[in-house]
This record gives C-alpha cells, structure tokens and sequence, in this order.
C-alpha cells in the first residue's frame, strides 16, 4: 500500500478511507495527504517509532526516502528555513479534534527540533549553552502540561489552553531561545468538572507526591482527597518529574513552595461550603467548621476575617462614591467564591508562562529566524457546551480558514494565473460561519453588547436577541424547543454544534470583585501580592473595574486569535493533520464513519486533488533568477544585465551574506554581488499577483537556467527562439509558457515540484561549494603570501635588532675592561711606589720623613690619574704646590727615573 494518497486511484472517499485503514492495521499511523500529513491516533504507546534511531535516520536530509513521519515535516521545515526559501520562518500547525493526539505530536515535533539542531554545535562551550537552552525547551512541555492539561471525555491528557511555542534559531541553524504565547485558559474547569472528568493535573499531583509534612502544613487531609478523589498511581511519579522541571527550568525550592501553597489555598476555597440563615431572606455565612476557611486563610496570608468578608460581603458604590456593604446570598457567595478560585489560578498559569519566558527567551540580536509549533485545543462538541466550547470550535475555524485561504483557494487561483490547465476542484468555504460568530453582526458582537448594556445577565434574553438577528445565517441552527430556550446550534465545517447562553455572560463579562483584588493585595505574602498584580495595574479598584468591563473575553480572545492568524500568514506553514479513529481510544478499532467525518472537515480529498497537480514550490522569475543563476557558465552569467540595485537593498544583502557563517553564505556573498542581487521577499499569500511586470530578458534568463539543469526535452520550444546552440533567445518568450517534468513557466512565476526544487538546491550547494573552494584557495594562496612576506620584514628586523644590541653591550662591556683596567694599573703603581725607600735628614729627621711621605702619596695619585687619562702633568710644578718649602729640594733630586718618566 503506498504511504502518499495522490497515487490512489480512483480518487474516491472509498477508496482514501481503504487505504487509511488498511495501513492503520499494518501498524503505520503516518500517511501523506499530498502537501499535508494525516497522523492516526494508535490509542496506544508505539515507543520505537519515536527512538533516537530514528531521529537520526531522518536528520541525515533522507526523509523524502523514508516512510511519513512527523520528524519528516519537522526536517522539511529546517530545510526551507536553512536554504532561505521566502518566508524564512516556518509554522508547523497540529490540528485535529479532541483525542486525536495533537499533544503527544508537538511534544514529539519538540524533541526532534531540539535533538537535530544541538547536532550543529561543535565548541564544547557552545555544547553545553545550547544543551542547556534545548533541554529548558523540552522541560517546560511537561510544565505547561501538568498546569493546563486535564482529562476530559475524550482524552486523558487534553489541553485545556491554545500554545503557540516559538523556536528561536541563529543564523547557523542552532536553538537560542524559546517563546510561549498561551491562548484562552479554561478557568471554569478549576471549580467545576464534567462527570467522569478532572481538574487540571497539577491538582492530582501535588496530593499524589507532595511530602506527608508539607501535606499538614498545607492543611491537605482527607476532606481534600475526598474533593480530589480521582487520584491515580502515575500521579506521583508524574508529581517528581514536574518539580524536576521546574527546578531544570528555574524556578527555586522557595518558588516552588509558594507555588503549591498557592494550589492548596485554591484546593481549599473549593472545599468552603456555605448554608443558608433562617429566615431564608437572610444572607449567608460559613458553616460551624471554618477549617477549611482557616486553611486557604492561612495559605493566602490573610487573616479568616477578610476572606470572610471578601467571601460574604459585596460592596456598592452610590452616586457620591461612597461604598455599601452588602451580605450576600449562598448563591452570590457561591459565586464569589469561585471566582477569587479561578483568578488566583489563572493569574499564577499566565505567572508561570511568563517566568519561562523571561527564562527561555533570547533577546532580538541572538536570533534570526523562527519554527513555530501550534498546539490548540480540537473541535469539541459535548453534551452542555458554553462559551468554552464556542471559543475553542471558533479558533479551529479560523485555521480552517488559513488553511483554505493560503492553500486550497490560493493554490487554484496561482495555477490559474500561470495558465496551467486545472479542473476546478469544490471545497467547502468556511468563511460564512466565520462570519457568524465574529462578524460585525456576529454571536460575539451582541454577546459583547448584551454585556456592555450593564444589567442583570438573563441567558434567555441574551438566547433570544442572537436568535432575532442570526435566524437568517444559513449557518445558523434555532432550536426547536421553546422561546423559553436557551439553546442555539452553529453548523461548523466539522459538525452541529448546540450552544447553551446559561453562563455566556458572567464568563465574558470575567468581572473580579475590586475587593478580592485589594484583599489579595494586602497578603502578608510576597508572592500572592505578585500575583494579585499581574495586572500591571496601579489605578484604583474603580479604574480596575472599568477596564475589566470594557475587554471582554471573547474581545481579548479575538485580538490574540488575530494576531496568531497574522503570525502564521506570515511563515511558511506546514499542516498535520491528526485523525482520531474511534471515540473510544480502542486501538483495534477503525471507526469509518468518524474518519470519514473528520477527512471530509479537513478537506482531504480537495488537498489531493489539488496536489496530484501542484507545485509546491512557488517563485517570482526575480527571485529564481537572483537565487539560481550562479547554474549559468561564467560567460553567461558574465552577459546577464545588471539591475539597478538600491543601496539599502545592497546594504543589506552584504551584511546578510557576510554575517553568515555558513559555506553557503560566504559563497552566495562573494558570486551573487557580482552577477545579479537578490531581489526582494516576495508576499507570503501566493495568490497575489504580483507587482511589475515580468520582462522578457529575466523570462529568458529564467529558461536559460531550466535548460541548462532540468532540460526542456519534455516541452515543445519554438525553434526560433532558440539559437544554434541550442539555448533560448529572443524577447518571444515573454508570453510564451513552458512546462517540463516537473517543472511549469508561467505568466509572473516557475512553479517547481518538490523533487526538481530539491536538485535545483543541489546543484546551487554544489556549485557554491565549488566556488567557495575556489576562494579560499586563492585566500590561502595570498595568505601564504602574505605570511612569506612577512617572514622576510620579521628577518631584517630581527637581523637589526640583534646588531644593536650586540653593540650595546660590546659598548658595555668595554667599558668595564677600561675600568678593571685603570684598577689594575692604579694597583700596579702603588705597588711600584711602596718600593721607593725615603732619605733621612740629620737635622730634622721625622719633619723630613713625614713630608717625602706626603710627597709620594700626592704623587702616586698624580701618576694614576694621568696613567689612566693619558695626560702628561709636570711633575716638578705640581711637587712645588704640595711641598713648596726648599728644604724638600734635596730629596727631589733622589726621585726614580723611572717614576719622574712615567709622571712627566
């Protein structure tokens, strides 16, 4: 049986539905719906076809040999995103209804994003960051779940919120960071359940896990298990591996701690029961037993008399601005109650999203492009469906409309504008039940009004005004019971649904008494008093109170609803479309009639139709010409004509290519600014027309390419457009139209099917490779170059340096020779001197004596000074100055030759 549905023939419903389950009993839940991927729930863990085997067996760039898988579309998306096909930024979109699996296959989209891009990171340092970021990443999955996933009817880990997690990846294809966009909690599910339903895990696995001593501290007994009495065994396990993530991700042992005193305060206000005064007019008051009142007092860090008051009493502002207390009914209490449940725990999951944020996301300047995943809650249909479900059933339209709009109705028109022969293929258009619901006469827009009216919310009346206005809308169902109803139907593109305004207003309306607000604030708690600020709020509880009032639910809803829309039109988007096969997870059953409701919602047969003819791969002649013509010979491409080229758009090219790492980006850098430069990004709706006219040259240039790769052997080319060498010529072809194996020319594009768009990749890395061989051997070549000059400055100056200090201390050294010398002769002399023996005179003997003394020692120093300067002193003028007496005369005359010599 073949994997992909466009080879089925004949191309009926039957026949799609035979093959889908004839590999759903093969074991093979993956199958490929042309430009889509159908993945069948199995109901069951198959843990070898996600091991880290095959992670690597896709990452290898093989998928499209491989069997379908959902690591295949997560490759096909690092694809694109790696060769810079326009738009850069990819959206994997995981859609289905509730239990068909869209959780476990983002959780899986995750882990091979993560796993294939840590593979790029080859410093150890950049290893272990990266390891660090990924693994951040994948911890805040089982977060996200543990605080916003619950079990419902149809599935026992379904997401009670909208994520749309965006991956941030640099220029080398490496995760840097991560971002979290959350959308609509289900914040009644805090207070309420369905039969044989739970409230959200978290719950479950703080009263599973959590330490028998902090267990009594929190005040968790019996009476809470009893509250939470659908505990299972996998709840304390489940309980560890959230706490490890939250401490991988973060969040400390204190946060933690307030976190889950936090949850027992809810657990807690959920256990206050109230009972009704005698008389029956009299207002409400706690029950005798206010432990569990102390309880949630104490975790909340207040003290029982102002959650008492909080709880039982409301207060009224007159004209004049003064405030009323006001007890309340059991009912009002009941309500009061619940609502400062529900505010607490919605404030601490949008707390908990933003701590990740803060923690995971990188700043603008460290990434460059993105791989969103899109995890939303399935089309729902229960037996009581409120405004939940409205909201929920109103997103899934919404991407059933991107989805028609950006592939099935897009698609059609492109392949009509291009001029390809295509029999019109019929789909079912949405947009009228769109309309409905968030028109500007729409469900949403009289709910808004209904609220905006401030009176007593009546269902009835609200029922009654949407019946009066929408009756018409052929998509419109009325009930059939009475005008006391509150009941209206919608009929969406996956089914009937029944709607019941009992609630719709309160829940729209999302109204926080101010008091609970200022009572929160006053808690002798630093967290609770974060919290009960999330708001961002400084104004007083009036100013609060109007802005609450004026931003609805359903208005805030459509505002991030409509920013998600813009962000995917924005991106290439990648489809999964998950499929339950029965409504009892059996995995043995193949349920034909629900699969087949659920192909004909997804528009199955329409996408394989419109693929068995498509072309997914879409481009402008600007955009294929400044992408591939480095295909064309050097003397081709050497005659192209240069276009004019701004210099903002030249500016930004070279920064772009040159802040590139890669191969491909020096390369694309250095051939590119010399042929033709890269146009500009192209729309992302393919269906725009677009702007300027295709020329014939950049027509011609364009075949010139297909010639010269992909060969237009397969086509009829009219003989006098091509010269004798065979390649194209001539402005004829500019309303000429070729079409080749895979391959098709059109009116303002070349539509390029997956196979022909992949080699032409090839040969563009191959002959960028080869270029980028040439240049860095012509680098290395003036390196080295470079490198022997500078050998040759480094000798002479190396030569000169040791030359000079040769002669510095040669200079050195000589000096000391001439110093020892002068030592060794001063020596010399006095020895010489100390052998000359003094006359005595008989007269005055010791006078005499002692003056030839003196006369010897001055000429000794004499003869040392001038022995060393070489300056001849006359001896007998400085004998004179020493001993100018003439009685020394006599013994003058008995000097040593030799000493008078060497003086004189």
């Amino acid at each position: 049986m073949s994997h992909d549905l466009t080879s089925v023939s004949p191309l009926t419903e039957e026949q799609v539905l035979s093959a889908l389950q004839a590999r759903y009993e093969q074991g093979d839940i993956y199958t490929t719906a042309g430009f889509t991927l159908i993945a069948m729930n199995p109901c069951r863990s198959i843990p070898e076809i996600y091991s880290d085997d095959r992670i690597s067996s896709y990452s290898e760039d093989k998928y499209d040999e491989l069997p379908p898988h959902i690591f295949a579309v997560a490759e096909k998306a690092l694809g694109n995103m790696n060769r810079n096909l326009q738009p850069v930024n990819q959206s994997i979109v995981v859609s289905g209804e509730s239990g068909a699996g869209k959780t476990w296959t983002a959780r899986n989209l995750m882990r091979y994003l993560t796993a294939t891009t840590s593979k790029l990171s080859k410093r150890r340092e950049s290893l272990a960051l990266v390891s660090s970021i990924e693994q951040q990443v994948l911890d805040s999955n089982p977060i996200l779940e543990a605080f916003g996933n619950a079990v419902t009817v149809h599935n026992d880990n379904s997401s009670r919120f909208g994520k749309y997690i965006q991956l941030q990846l640099n220029r080398c294809g490496k995760i840097v960071g991560a971002s979290i966009r959350t959308y609509l909690l289900e914040k009644v599910r805090v207070v309420k359940q369905g039969p044989e339903e739970r409230s959200y895990h978290i719950f479950y696995q703080m009263l599973a896990g959590l330490p028998q001593t902090d267990t009594k501290a929190l005040g968790l007994d019996n009476t809470a298990m009893m509250m939470y009495n659908q505990t299972r065994t996998p709840d304390g396990a489940l309980y560890s591996a959230t706490t490890a993530a939250l401490t991988r991700v973060g969040f400390t042992s204190n946060v933690q701690k307030n976190i889950f005193t936090l949850l027992a305060a809810i657990v807690h206000l959920n256990s206050i029961k109230f009972e009704q005064s005698v008389p029956a007019h009299r207002p409400s008051r706690c029950t005798p037993v206010h432990q569990e009142l102390k309880d949630a007092a104490s975790c909340l860090g207040v003290t029982e008399r102002v959650l008492t008051s909080c709880l039982v009493t409301s207060q009224l502002m007159t004209g004049n601005g003064e405030a009323i207390n006001k007890l309340c009914t059991v009912s009002e209490a009941e309500w009061r109650r619940d609502c400062l449940a529900k505010a607490i725990y919605e404030r601490l999951f949008q707390w908990i999203v933003d701590f990740i944020n803060k923690t995971i996301c990188a700043s603008e300047k460290k990434w460059s492009h993105f791989i969103g995943l899109l995890d939303v809650y399935g089309f729902e249909n229960f037996q009581v469906n409120s405004l939940e479900q409205l909201c929920i059933n109103y997103a899934n339209e919404r991407l059933q409309q991107l989805y028609v709009a950006s592939f099935l109705r897009a698609e059609q028109e492109v392949y009509l504008d291009e001029g390809l022969e295509l029999e019109p293929v019929g789909f079912a258009d949405n947009r009228p039940c769109v309309d409905l619901i968030s028109g500007r006469v729409g469900v949403f827009s009289l709910l808004d009004e209904e609220c905006r009216l401030n009176r007593n919310p009546c269902p009835v009346t609200l029922c009654h005004r949407v019946v009066s206005n929408l009756s018409k809308h052929k998509q419109f169902l009325v009930s059939s019971e009475t005008n006391q109803s509150v009941v209206f139907g919608i009929r969406h593109y996956a089914g009937t649904v029944l709607y019941c305004t009992t609630h719709f207003l309160d829940k729209n309306q999302d109204y926080i008494p101010p008091q609970m607000v200022e009572s929160m604030k006053s808690s002798e708690s630093d967290f609770v008093r974060e919290i009960s600020g999330e708001d961002g709020s400084n104004q007083g509880s009036s100013s609060m109170l109007s802005q609450r009032r004026a931003r609805t639910v359903v208005s805030k809803f459509k505002g991030s609803l409509e920013g998600l829309m813009n962000t995917l039109s924005s991106t290439t988007v990648q489809y999964i479309r998950c499929i339950r096969p029965n409504a009892r997870n059996d995995p043995t059953r193949f349920d034909r009639e629900k699969v087949l409701q659920q192909l004909r919602a997804c528009g199955v047969q329409e996408t394989i139709q419109i693929s068995r003819h498509g072309y997914p791969v879409k481009m402008n002649y600007s955009d294929f010409v400044g992408r591939y013509s480095v295909l064309l010979p050097n003397k081709s491409r050497k005659s192209l004509p240069k276009p004019v080229v701004t210099v903002t758009e030249q500016t930004q090219v070279c920064s772009k290519h040159q802040s590139s790492k890669t191969l491909r980006g020096i390369a694309m850098n250095q051939i590119q600014r010399s042929s033709l430069s890269r146009s500009k990004r192209r729309s992302s709706n393919f269906a725009r027309k677009p702007q300027a006219t295709t020329d014939a040259g950049t027509k011609n240039i364009a075949l010139m390419i297909i010639h010269n790769t992909l060969g237009v052997t397969s086509v009829s080319i009219p003989i006098h457009t091509l010269n004798k060498e065979n390649k194209p010529q001539g402005s004829e072809l500019s309303d000429t139209q070729f079409t080749g194996n895979g391959y098709h020319l059109g009116h303002h594009r070349v539509l390029l099917k997956e196979d022909q768009a992949k080699y032409l990749e090839d040969c563009v890395t191959r002959r960028l490779a080869a270029c980028a061989s040439c240049i860095q051997l012509r680098w290395r070549f003036m390196k080295h170059k470079e490198h022997g000059r500078k050998m040759v400055s480094a000798i002479h100056i190396q030569a000169a340096f040791r030359g000079w200090s040769c002669r510095q201390s040669w200079k050195k050294q000589l000096g000391a020779v001439h110093v020892i010398q002068s030592y060794w002769r001063t020596w010399k002399l006095r020895r010489q001197m100390y052998k000359v023996k003094p006359l005595r005179c008989e007269t005055d003997g010791s006078s005499i004596f002692t003056a030839s003394i003196i006369h010897l020692s001055a000429d000794r120093g004499i003869a040392s000074r001038h022995a060393l300067f070489d300056a001849p002193v006359r001896f007998i003028v400085h004998l004179n100055s020493v001993l100018p007496s003439a009685r020394c005369l006599p013994y003058i005359l008995h000097v040593p030759k030799g000493l008078m010599a060497a003086t004189v």
